[in-house]
């Protein structure tokens, strides 16, 4: 469970998009560029920077709470809520997989 907890910026990222342009009728497999990555590099103007965010948040948030998890100090659901809840806000505050 850990490991998909440090890969849960890049598996929320991923089906939060798809989930918002479910619903919003689009359709799911054509080209976009509506993920939070993609909309933090365009309000950033720099992968790098974008890059360097994610490393931050997963060597100061997610890896942290996967050893919590390892060994065994919360439990697995409060380690997904942990890491969960600030991507899904990262998400909506980026407006992933909305165009403006």
């Amino acid at each position: 469970m850990s490991t998909f907890i440090l890969l849960s910026i890049f598996i929320l990222d991923s089906t939060y998009t798809l989930i918002i342009r479910f619903f919003k009728g689009d359709k799911s497999f054509e080209a976009h560029k509506l993920h939070g990555y993609q909309k933090a590099t365009q309000n950033l103007g720099s992968h790098t920077k974008v890059v360097l965010y994610i490393t931050l948040l997963n060597t100061f948030l997610i890896l942290p709470i996967s050893f919590l998890i390892l060994q065994h100090y919360i439990s697995w659901h409060s380690g997904l809520i942990l890491s969960f809840v600030p991507i899904i806000i990262i998400n909506y505050c980026l407006r992933a997989g909305f165009e403006k």
